[in-house]
């Protein structure tokens, strides 16, 4: 949260509601491993309102390897996961795929 802040990321931005399959996600609270989720591989089922309208989604990991205070990102970071623009009616569904989803590959342990 630290390097986000550094980066200028505001705090208190409205979660989005994710799933893979039936694991629903909760930021840094959720923890997985490579081997063992393997529905973290296809492109999540995004929920956001639909008053935002258009939407891009942007799915960056800042601190992948993340050693220290949490002030600066990790030796692998950033990584962009997913990016894609034009999505409407509160779901990622639509819209432009400009980098396609790449899920979490931690070189081994668990991925928050």
């Amino acid at each position: 949260d630290l390097y986000l802040k550094s980066c200028g990321v505001p705090a208190g931005l409205p979660e989005l509601g994710m799933r893979f399959c039936d694991i629903e996600i909760h930021g840094s609270h959720s923890q997985f491993r490579k081997t063992v989720d393997v529905a973290l591989q296809t492109a999540p089922e995004l929920i956001f309102k639909t008053e935002f309208g258009p939407c891009t989604i942007v799915a960056v990991d800042f601190a992948p390897d993340q050693e220290g205070d949490g002030s600066a990102p990790g030796k692998f970071g950033p990584w962009l996961h997913w990016l894609k623009t034009g999505c409407e009616g509160g779901t990622a569904a639509g819209g432009s795929e400009h980098c396609p989803y790449r899920g979490p590959a931690p070189p081994k342990g668990n991925h928050r």
